[in-house]
């Protein structure tokens, strides 16, 4: 998976934040607002796979459903063919739903129990009006099954009869099946069997070499973006705090100490792992994105903190070439 330097798609200046109730009570009229992604920015290299990872609510699939616009952001821009899609109506953005697909995390609850496997692939052809013909759908959805490694002649069936892995492989073919140029894959193989993850993670790799896709892959597991991923965008508190090629954050020394915790706590022996912990710079629990601290995201976990940290938020900075970091005291 060899880095192309073309953009085809930027991220700017992402915010979304959520509403989610009142802050004291029925009858208070202090909201409480959710701030889920603070400012995410990145640029979508034609023909790579960028992951993003990070911890449980830290915006990864946030920030990838308000590229397919699921969400709409309080402000900042996706631009995709010249085109800024936060601006587009639903309408208008039905032109660029055939090239931008995505594969959800939980493969039993994102496929329709009521429709069948072959309806269920050809949903977004059909939505989309990109065949001619009942025909021309049908045949599609049987080759998009033979590519994912399904049997054809179990497209009458319903959901309920294929196991996890298989269910994932539907929606791959359901979201392969408008002919995309990007996907984006939350979490694909989180909620699979370790002895499936390595198929599913195969034939992704597979599939972007046939089809020349390019990949946002959004994991929490360092392990799986490691073994998929051309670039790593480290995510903590809805913030990207490190981006840097994979081979250059596994290989030297990574420069945001979160990413430094992440990595140690993967790479040692499961012996280790408590005792490694221990180690780690991270110290207490995530601060809520209900209120964010001040200043730098991750301060109240790092051992490096000083008072600027409280004052002021690190900017990403290049250090080396494509390797950006958001730390006043960034590892050497």
């Amino acid at each position: 998976m060899t880095q192309n330097k073309e953009v085809i798609l930027q991220v700017k200046d992402l915010h979304v934040e959520f509403d989610v109730g009142r802050s004291g009570g029925l009858f208070s009229k202090e909201r409480k607002i959710l701030r889920a992604v603070n400012g995410v920015s990145f640029d979508l290299y034609k023909g790579e796979t960028l992951g993003l990872v990070g911890e449980s609510g830290c915006g990864k699939s946030t920030t990838a459903r308000n590229i397919i616009q699921l969400h709409r952001p309080k402000s900042g821009q996706v631009i995709f063919h010249g085109e800024d899609l936060t601006q587009l109506t639903q309408e208008q953005m039905k032109k660029h739903r055939s090239e931008i697909q995505m594969v959800f995390q939980d493969p039993y609850a994102s496929l329709d129990p009521r429709m069948t496997v072959g309806e269920i692939i050809g949903e977004p052809a059909k939505i989309l009006g990109i065949y001619k013909s009942k025909e021309e759908l049908n045949s599609a959805v049987v080759s998009m099954m033979e590519k994912v490694g399904l049997e054809p002649r179990f497209r009458n069936r319903y959901p309920h009869a294929f196991s996890g892995g298989q269910r994932q492989r539907i929606g791959i073919a359901r979201a392969l099946i408008s002919s995309p140029k990007i996907i984006l894959a939350d979490e694909p193989v989180s909620a699979l069997d370790v002895s499936i993850q390595a198929q599913v993670l195969n034939l992704f790799v597979d599939l972007q070499k046939e089809y020349d896709l390019t990949y946002v892959f959004i994991a929490h597991d360092l392990s799986v973006v490691k073994h998929m991923c051309t670039r790593i965008a480290v995510m903590y508190l809805g913030n990207i705090v490190e981006l840097a090629p994979t081979d250059e954050l596994f290989k030297q020394k990574p420069r945001h100490p979160y990413t430094e915790a992440l990595i140690s706590a993967v790479n040692v022996p499961d012996p280790e792992v408590e005792r490694t912990r221990e180690r780690i710079v991270l110290q207490g629990d995530v601060p809520s994105p209900l209120n964010p601290p001040s200043g730098c995201p991750f301060r109240t976990r790092c051992a490096k903190a000083q008072d600027k940290c409280s004052a002021e938020k690190p900017a990403l900075q290049e250090f080396s070439p494509g390797h950006y970091a958001a730390c006043f005291f960034p590892n050497e």
